[in-house]
């Protein structure tokens, strides 16, 4: 068996299968070999260049892009480096979630 690709999703009543439906794509969550996939596609995000003091840092499977913010125009750089990172999320076949967010600590008023 193919631990990528030959996968099948289903259920066995007394041995005999009632339903089966193949896999496509993605790693069993929970597999030793995950996380090492995971980290060897994520290597490409870490190669966007990125400009402005911006960084990118990631833990597990969690990004974060920090950047100081001085005017309007830091906010348009910071979208354009969204959107560099959402290219490369789309070439890898992701796509962000719902917990996408853009949080600005400010001490003005």
């Amino acid at each position: 068996m193919n631990f990528l690709t030959e996968r099948t999703l289903g259920y066995y009543e007394e041995g005999i299968p009632k339903f089966l439906f193949p896999l496509i794509g993605e790693v069993p969550q929970g597999s030793v070999l995950g996380p090492i996939l995971f980290n060897v596609s994520m290597f490409s995000l870490h190669e966007v260049e990125l400009r402005y003091s911006q960084e990118l840092v990631s833990y597990a499977d969690d990004l974060a892009l920090i950047a100081g913010v001085d005017r309007t125009l830091d906010l348009h750089r910071i979208t354009e480096t969204i959107e560099k990172l959402d290219r490369n999320f789309n070439y890898l076949g992701l796509d962000s979630n719902d917990k996408t967010q853009m949080v600005i600590i400010s001490t003005k008023k």
